[in-house]
């Protein structure tokens, strides 16, 4: 490492991960999510009321697919526009969203949703913008 410190092999630019993580995320929602994940009987019962639920989670909804659920909408935050996530954003919204709010249900995560949501919003006006002015 030199005096300044700037050739540490563990520095990471935060746009580059976040855009690898954003990218990975949808991947794995693409592939992963799916209608009645946890097979529950019926969707009218409150969660609450399941007493395997959390065991029915653990099996059906691994790790990765819990994080990827929990925090695509962090990394977009963190993103600069480009059309290969506009993209797969696009997708995702148009075939996986309602299965990523069964998700965040189950996960008991719904409060991140609207947040989340807001990140997904306000990266897509920033990307209109951008792509109005020619800059992307």
């Amino acid at each position: 490492m030199d005096s300044g410190g700037c050739h540490s092999p563990f520095l990471f630019h935060n746009t580059i991960q976040s855009r690898t993580l954003l990218l990975a995320s949808l991947r794995v929602m693409k592939i992963e999510l799916r209608f009645n994940i946890c097979k529950l009987e019926t969707s009218h019962v409150i969660h609450d009321d399941i007493p395997d639920l959390k065991i029915r989670v653990q099996y059906n909804i691994p790790a990765y697919l819990q994080y990827a659920c929990r925090f695509w909408t962090n990394h977009i935050h963190q993103c600069d526009f480009d059309i290969q996530i506009a993209e797969e954003v696009e997708h995702f919204m148009t075939n996986q969203f309602l299965y990523w709010l069964e998700v965040m249900s189950v996960l008991r995560k719904v409060n991140l949703v609207t947040q989340g949501l807001r990140s997904v919003i306000a990266w897509s006006k920033v990307s209109v913008i951008m792509m109005s002015t020619g800059d992307n």
